[in-house]
């Protein structure tokens, strides 16, 4: 089908994007640096972005970046896939699920995907025309560097690298590089919140305004989009070191979800003293993903092996589909659960030496969010944000479950400062 002549009716382009963000498609700084809030529809237009350039102009390879790669699936390749079946496009494009490639039949222009988990096939990558780097500030500096080296030589229409992200630190690296230091007319940035997306829903825009609240800090990032310092966090940040080959016991936390992404967290335990709830607790982030239905979840669970023996705690809130995991064979059962198990898990948890790995995208993102919640005095109370903490439930649920509830003793919140 290269080659054949196909109409596209953009006429109506207006109408499936929000007002903000409408004067960037045709903005061609070499780096489009787009920060906002929670819902601000910065990341559906990235992608709106990259399929308008892609059938409009010639010999693009698009490529989107993420810091790894697997994450790529349910996020960037899910969008540009709906966005493209929402459009009635989808006979244009040829879809490979395996590589997360997306090919535009009439020219083969194509949309490919890197995490930058794969340091030689960044190295060895070459004809890319544009960048679109979301959730940049999971990105080093040194990150960056190497991907702006690969956007060089001639090609038909402009390069840009597009970074799309939520203003976590005002010490991150992006501040500084784009936002206090003189930019040489390359740069083009654009801040958003959610009150720019007229297609986000009155319960979503309720859960972000709480939180002026219950924590200015987190509300200063994702709902006005500002770049933020945040205090009071619920954890210390985590080891980030190599897993050993064997651990002494395993087991699972599970938080539902289907708007908000369900979490399933694998924890595994080593040299661990019970009694005194001290030792070494290593993470992976298994499933973080919205819109899964109770037999989604399975079918995945099985694809990632899953062990039908090994425990899974969920959310005891979800009997019915606990319910249906057991019956596809998973050892799932509720987690404890009562009054007071918040801050007991919590409290349990902050003994604990907690290992993660850079693999855990969205885990990683929590615990550097996850912070509790103040009173109107902006004295901290004993309960954490509800916002943003699927993967830090589902590591709740599995942890105070399987490991049992500490001596109240153990909840000592003045060693983080609060």
């Amino acid at each position: 089908m290269t080659g054949a002549r196909v109409e596209i009716d953009l006429r109506n382009l207006r109408t499936v994007t929000n007002e903000a963000f409408y004067p960037l498609f045709w903005n061609d700084s070499r780096y489009l640096v787009l920060v906002g809030g929670a819902g601000s529809g910065k990341s559906v237009f990235c992608a709106q972005k990259f399929l308008i350039r892609l059938v409009t102009e010639p010999g693009h390879c698009l490529c989107i970046l993420r810091k790894v790669h697997k994450t790529i699936r349910h996020s960037c390749f899910a969008l540009l896939r709906q966005l493209i079946g929402q459009w009635g496009w989808s006979k244009y494009f040829a879809t490979n699920r395996s590589d997360l490639t997306l090919t535009f039949a009439p020219t083969g222009a194509s949309i490919i995907s890197l995490g930058l988990d794969d340091a030689e096939k960044l190295k060895s990558l070459a004809g890319v025309t544009s960048f679109w780097a979301e959730e940049a500030t999971e990105f080093s500096q040194e990150d960056f560097e190497q991907v702006d080296l690969r956007l060089r030589g001639e090609t038909p229409s402009y390069k840009q690298i597009l970074l799309s992200l939520n203003p976590i630190s005002r010490m991150h690296w992006l501040r500084k590089r784009f936002f206090l230091e003189r930019q040489h007319g390359m740069t083009t940035t654009h801040r958003s919140t959610w009150r720019d997306n007229r297609f986000l829903d009155r319960e979503y825009i309720r859960k972000i305004e709480v939180l002026r609240e219950q924590n200015p800090g987190l509300h200063t990032i994702y709902g006005e989009g500002e770049w933020g310092v945040l205090e009071g966090l619920v954890y210390q940040p985590p080891l980030v070191d190599a897993y050993p080959a064997t651990f002494d016991d395993e087991f699972y936390g599970l938080d539902f979800g289907f708007n908000n992404p369900t979490a399933l967290v694998w924890v595994g335990t080593k040299d661990l003293n019970r009694r005194e709830h001290r030792g070494d607790v290593y993470l992976r982030e298994l499933i973080y993903e919205s819109g899964l239905t109770t037999p989604e979840l399975a079918t995945r669970m099985k694809a990632l092996g899953v062990p039908r023996k090994v425990p899974i705690y969920g959310d005891p809130a979800e009997p019915d589909r606990i319910k249906e995991l057991g019956l596809q064979g998973f050892n799932c059962k509720p987690a404890d659960k009562g009054e007071g198990s918040v801050r007991a898990g919590i409290s349990l948890c902050q003994g604990l030496r907690l290992h993660s790995n850079p693999e855990n995208v969205n885990l990683n993102k929590e615990f550097e969010t996850y912070s509790w919640e103040k009173s109107k005095d902006g004295q901290y109370m004993d309960r954490p944000v509800k916002f943003a903490d699927h993967a830090m439930d589902a590591m709740r649920y599995g942890i105070y479950t399987h490991l049992g509830s500490p001596q109240p003793a153990f909840f000592d919140r003045t060693k983080l400062g609060i």
